[in-house]
Protein backbone atom coordinates (compact mmCIF):
# COMPACT_ATOMS: atom_id res chain seq x y z
CA UNK A 1 0.00 0.00 0.00
CA UNK A 2 1.21 3.48 -0.70
CA UNK A 3 1.66 5.69 1.48
CA UNK A 4 -0.85 8.41 -0.24
CA UNK A 5 -3.52 5.31 0.35
CA UNK A 6 -2.63 4.91 3.67
CA UNK A 7 -3.55 8.31 4.34
CA UNK A 8 -7.10 7.86 2.45
CA UNK A 9 -7.86 5.35 4.22
CA UNK A 10 -6.78 6.72 7.50
CA UNK A 11 -8.53 10.13 6.42
CA UNK A 12 -11.98 7.77 5.33
CA UNK A 13 -12.02 5.75 9.03
CA UNK A 14 -11.67 8.95 10.48
CA UNK A 15 -14.68 10.55 8.93
CA UNK A 16 -16.47 6.92 10.25
CA UNK A 17 -15.39 7.25 13.39
CA UNK A 18 -16.73 11.15 13.51
CA UNK A 19 -20.08 10.21 11.98
CA UNK A 20 -20.41 7.51 14.77
CA UNK A 21 -19.98 9.92 17.47
CA UNK A 22 -21.76 12.27 16.03
CA UNK A 23 -24.85 9.92 15.65
CA UNK A 24 -24.48 9.07 19.13
CA UNK A 25 -24.32 12.18 20.39
CA UNK A 26 -27.67 13.54 18.49
CA UNK A 27 -29.24 10.38 19.95
CA UNK A 28 -28.57 11.26 23.49
CA UNK A 29 -29.52 14.65 23.25
CA UNK A 30 -32.99 14.12 21.14
CA UNK A 31 -33.41 10.87 23.58
CA UNK A 32 -33.47 13.31 26.40
CA UNK A 33 -35.22 16.07 24.73
CA UNK A 34 -32.75 18.58 24.08
CA UNK A 35 -32.53 21.13 21.73
CA UNK A 36 -28.94 22.35 20.05
CA UNK A 37 -29.03 25.31 22.07
CA UNK A 38 -29.54 23.89 25.72
CA UNK A 39 -26.04 21.52 24.77
CA UNK A 40 -24.06 24.44 23.50
CA UNK A 41 -25.19 26.74 26.31
CA UNK A 42 -24.16 23.56 28.74
CA UNK A 43 -20.89 22.93 26.72
CA UNK A 44 -20.13 26.41 25.60
CA UNK A 45 -20.04 25.18 21.97
CA UNK A 46 -21.38 26.92 18.83
CA UNK A 47 -24.56 25.97 17.67
CA UNK A 48 -22.90 25.45 14.40
CA UNK A 49 -20.18 23.13 15.36
CA UNK A 50 -22.39 20.58 17.59
CA UNK A 51 -24.42 20.48 14.29
CA UNK A 52 -21.41 19.81 12.07
CA UNK A 53 -20.50 17.23 14.47
CA UNK A 54 -23.82 15.56 14.87
CA UNK A 55 -23.88 15.28 11.07
CA UNK A 56 -20.42 13.65 11.34
CA UNK A 57 -18.82 17.00 9.34
CA UNK A 58 -16.21 17.27 11.54
CA UNK A 59 -13.69 14.38 11.30
CA UNK A 60 -10.75 16.70 12.79
CA UNK A 61 -12.82 16.68 16.09
CA UNK A 62 -9.99 16.96 19.06
CA UNK A 63 -10.18 13.75 21.10
CA UNK A 64 -10.44 16.20 24.84
CA UNK A 65 -13.45 18.10 22.80
CA UNK A 66 -15.20 14.89 21.65
CA UNK A 67 -14.43 13.30 25.31
CA UNK A 68 -16.11 16.07 26.93
CA UNK A 69 -19.02 15.60 24.90
CA UNK A 70 -19.63 12.11 25.07
CA UNK A 71 -19.29 12.29 29.08
CA UNK A 72 -21.95 15.35 28.63
CA UNK A 73 -24.06 12.63 26.92
CA UNK A 74 -22.95 9.48 29.83
CA UNK A 75 -21.31 7.68 26.98
CA UNK A 76 -18.11 5.96 27.13
CA UNK A 77 -15.20 5.74 24.49
CA UNK A 78 -13.29 2.78 24.78
CA UNK A 79 -10.10 2.49 22.88
CA UNK A 80 -8.78 -1.37 22.27
CA UNK A 81 -5.44 -2.75 21.02
CA UNK A 82 -5.91 -5.23 18.17
CA UNK A 83 -3.11 -6.66 16.52
CA UNK A 84 -1.25 -5.80 13.17
CA UNK A 85 -1.74 -8.15 10.09
CA UNK A 86 0.40 -6.16 8.26
CA UNK A 87 3.33 -3.59 8.53
CA UNK A 88 2.22 -0.12 6.95
CA UNK A 89 3.98 1.97 5.24
CA UNK A 90 3.48 4.68 7.89
CA UNK A 91 3.76 3.54 11.14
CA UNK A 92 0.81 4.08 12.84
CA UNK A 93 -0.97 2.88 16.43
CA UNK A 94 -4.39 0.62 15.70
CA UNK A 95 -6.87 1.29 17.80
CA UNK A 96 -10.92 0.12 17.60
CA UNK A 97 -13.00 2.74 19.31
CA UNK A 98 -16.70 1.41 20.67
CA UNK A 99 -19.33 3.95 21.70
CA UNK A 100 -22.62 2.83 23.29
CA UNK A 101 -23.84 0.29 21.11
CA UNK A 102 -27.64 0.66 22.63
CA UNK A 103 -27.32 4.09 21.25
CA UNK A 104 -25.42 3.27 17.59
CA UNK A 105 -27.82 0.44 16.68
CA UNK A 106 -25.66 -2.17 14.82
CA UNK A 107 -23.98 0.21 12.56
CA UNK A 108 -23.61 4.04 12.69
Amino acid sequence: MTAIAFADEQAARAERIARRIGCALRDVRRTRGESIADVCARLSIHPTNLGRIERGEEPNLKLGNALEMLDDAGLTLVVARKPIERVPAVPIVPITMVVDSAVLGAEA
